[in-house]
């Protein structure tokens, strides 16, 4: 490979794998860093001293019928024992102290990343598989870098250690140490380079089983309801045992290592006995030698069989991060401003002009060529059928996604040119499908505004026609996503939180489809009291016949735009919407 190429190829690869953050990840850890491995090296030396001590207890102690000395030394070899199991958990604390904080660390990092993200991002990586690696890939690089700090010095320290201490007792016999590391390290790269990329699909299958696990969690009414459970339980055994099948291939060839190695350093075994025995013989190796020998060769064998496990582990642990660093590595889409843009005076509070949008994998527009214009105080209604772009526009206006073509502008100034923090401030967007947090009644008002008293907080829940329900209690609890509460109740909790917020304009998509005619009368005419720009998102004509002007929408297209009775004179579309639900009667 020519030096450029091989460059470049170096560079790729310390992006893909995050050297750089991994630095950064690991500067808080520094001290645990250095020491975990240095009480290693020195477990190392106690452990190499072993045979050493036990040579001579041998070929002296033994050989000689000397007591004293045979006590003494095996005195000094229970000591270096205790030494090393000191330094060994020593070693563990700093270890472990490390790895959990390292991945604190990513997990942090990974969870504010995918937090600045735009709904293009979130979409491509899914909702499951960023889950997945928060979770569980962060939980591979915490065990990965946890047994790396205590066998990544050790075992190479032995091995090559116990290797020097042999040939310093036979040069000779030495080399078949030297044989066996060779033969075993060209076994490791090759397993090594087939099970990496397996790692990364055994990864990628579990997005799938955590993908289906959550499908059937949150369906899991419907699925009761319809009496499919025998269906969907086949169907993620399906999913599963694709996973299964995953795991058995990269299994099968990672677990070839050990025994190998086994095989491999017990053929060493049966060769340096022999040997051995053939020197001894000549009188050119002594017994305790050989014992010594057969000693370093057994701390050989240990270590490898960790070595080759640690291998494993570390394979996994950088399919993960590498993962990790694949969502931390992709930018926001959305081009981003840190300052205020100027405004003009008496423009209108939202404008959309000549708006087209198509999704990322969309064929088609979803939206072409919307146009339309909302002053201060001022009510828009939006209605179509179902798939018409209604609640595309409302994640335009709060700029979930950028628009194709066109411009929305607020207060004059295209929303592009907002930081997201100031335009997420000036609008407050209600979706149909309640989202509250788990805790309290009061938390999930504060999500909306932190520094909201306690008599903005019970005002807020009257407007939303919900305090009574809930028996005023604000710190009644609030499970995940509100199961404890109705579907009415959860879509009212969240009306009281746009209330709170008090925003410049204030978006409801179908936001009001659980609640009965009485209930949504009496909030319609709390948000009239307000004066906010209000967009009203729904299906039903009776929610926007008082507004200033209702936008009509079919397969993505402004069909009509107007009052109410202007629509009805005017709007075939609207006309057909008006019969289906019989609201000529209200007009």
């Amino acid at each position: 490979m020519p030096p450029a190429a091989f460059i470049q190829r170096a560079n790729v690869l310390y992006s893909e794998y995050g050297v750089k953050e991994m630095k950064e990840y690991a500067a808080k850890y520094r001290l645990p860093l250095i020491l975990g491995p240095l009480f290693k090296i020195l477990e190392v030396f106690f452990d190499l001293l072993v045979p050493a001590i036990m040579n001579s207890v041998i070929d002296i102690g033994i050989a000689n019928g000397d007591k004293p000395y045979i006590t003494s030394h095996i005195i000094l070899i229970i000591a270096l024992g205790l030494t090393g199991f000191i330094c060994t958990a020593i070693a563990q604390f700093f270890a472990a102290r490390a790895g959990v904080g390292v991945a604190s660390e990513i997990r942090s990092r990974l969870f504010a990343h995918i937090q600045s993200l735009s709904e293009k991002e979130m979409d491509q990586f899914s909702y499951s598989s960023l889950n997945s690696r928060l979770t569980n890939d962060t939980y591979q690089v915490q065990n990965g870098l946890n047994l790396a700090i205590r066998l990544l010095v050790r075992s190479p320290f032995i091995v090559f250690g116990a290797f020097f201490m042999a040939w310093r007792l036979s040069p000779r016999l030495s080399l078949i140490f030297i044989v066996m590391i060779l033969i075993l390290l060209v076994i490791v790269s090759a397993i090594t380079l087939l099970t990496i990329p397996m790692y990364g699909q055994v990864q990628k299958q579990l997005d799938s089983v955590m993908a289906r696990l959550k499908d059937n969690l949150t369906g899991v009414r419907i699925l009761r309801a319809f009496n499919r459970q025998k269906e969907e339980i086949s169907q993620f055994e399906q999913v599963t045992q694709g996973q299964l099948q995953a795991q058995k291939r990269v299994a099968f060839i990672a677990n070839l290592l050990n025994p190998l190695t086994y095989a491999l350093v017990n053929v060493a075994i049966i060769l340096i006995i022999h040997f051995g025995a053939i020197q001894i013989s000549a009188g050119q190796l002594s017994t305790g030698n050989l014992i010594a020998l057969y000693n370093y060769l057994s701390q050989i064998l240990i270590e490898l069989i960790k070595l080759v496990n640690l291998i494993i582990v570390i394979n996994r642990s950088l399919a993960s991060y590498r993962r990790i660093q694949q969502v931390i590595n992709t930018p926001n889409s959305l081009p981003l401003c840190s300052q205020l843009p100027q405004t003009a005076a008496g423009s209108p509070a939202l404008e959309f002009r000549n708006v087209s949008f198509r999704y990322p994998s969309s064929a088609a527009d979803t939206l072409e060529d919307i146009s339309f214009s909302l002053s201060p105080g001022q009510c828009l209604g939006i209605i179509g059928a179902t798939g018409s772009g209604k609640s595309t526009i409302a994640d335009l206006i709060a700029r979930h996604y950028d628009v194709t073509a066109g411009q929305i502008l607020l207060n004059g100034a295209d929303i592009r040119d907002y930081p997201l923090e100031e335009l997420h401030q000036r609008i407050s967007l209600v979706y149909q499908k309640a989202s509250l947090f788990s805790g309290t009644v009061r938390s999930n008002l504060l999500t909306a505004r932190g520094d909201a008293s306690e008599a903005q907080m019970i005002s807020a829940l009257k407007d939303a026609q919900v305090f009574d329900s809930i028996d005023g209690d604000l710190d009644r609890s609030v499970s995940q996503s509100g199961t404890n509460f109705s579907g009415g109740q959860r879509q009212r909790l969240t009306i009281a939180q746009a209330f709170l917020r008090n925003a410049d304009i204030l978006i409801l998509d179908d936001a009001t489809s659980a609640l009965d005619f009485k209930t949504e009368s009496l909030i319609r005419e709390k948000l009239a009291e307000s004066r906010q720009t209000l967009i009203i998102i729904s299906q039903r004509v009776s929610n926007m016949i008082s507004a200033d002007a209702i936008l009509v929408l079919d397969n993505g297209r402004a069909v009509g735009l107007g009052s109410h009775r202007q629509l009805l004179a005017s709007c075939p579309v609207y006309q057909e919407t008006c019969a289906s639900q019989q609201a000529e009667e209200v007009a």
